[in-house]
């Protein structure tokens, strides 16, 4: 939508709502995740559910876009093809940031004052970037996008959820996505998107 954006005033504005649909999007998927995350299954059969659920679909589909992609005119390379996949130039970010949490919150999900400092933690680091200095490794390929500190309170924030049973609170009304989009868009407006 990046180029509909420079022409047309309804296409300015479809843009828009495009972009605020995407944000939304990524930050209610890892508010989910946390909510769904399962910290009793362990071992051996945890890993085999999550790559067959996630894993999978994140190769088979990455795979298929970037083949369309070097159809495009990309250009076809094993570093490129990580990249893609990884989420440095693709909107695949999101998987991986999630795989990230997955490995991580099997450490951190039961312990509250954890889950309250990657809220506060992610609160920080938006700031901190919204001021122009960056917590993201310096690094080519490591983006703001997959920055887990740019995300983690989301996840944290999914896991609260579930742990004081604030869904049947929060079901009423779409009160879980509104305050984490207005969270997203008063402390890192339009910096984060989809």
């Amino acid at each position: 939508v990046v180029p509909l954006s420079n022409t047309d005033l309804l296409s300015k504005i479809v843009s828009s709502f495009w972009n605020i649909f995407g944000e939304v999007g990524v930050i209610t998927f890892f508010v989910i995740g946390g909510f769904l995350y399962n910290n009793g299954t362990t071992g051996i059969s945890y890993w085999k559910k999550k790559s067959s659920r996630i894993g999978v679909p994140w190769i088979v589909c990455s795979a298929l876009t970037y083949s369309v992609a070097v159809a495009l005119g990309r250009e076809l390379n094993a570093v490129s093809y990580l990249k893609w996949v990884l989420g440095s130039e693709t909107w695949y970010y999101y998987i991986t940031v999630y795989a990230f949490f997955l490995v991580i919150f099997r450490w951190f999900c039961s312990r509250n004052t954890a889950l309250y400092a990657f809220v506060i933690i992610q609160t920080i680091s938006l700031a901190m970037a919204s001021w122009g200095k960056s917590t993201t490794l310096p690094v080519a390929f490591f983006t703001d996008y997959l920055n887990p500190l740019h995300w983690i309170g989301y996840f944290a924030f999914g896991l609260l959820i579930r742990k004081y049973r604030l869904d049947t609170l929060l079901r009423r009304r779409n009160t879980v996505i509104l305050s984490v989009s207005f969270y997203q868009n008063t402390i890192y407006p339009s910096s984060i998107s989809c």
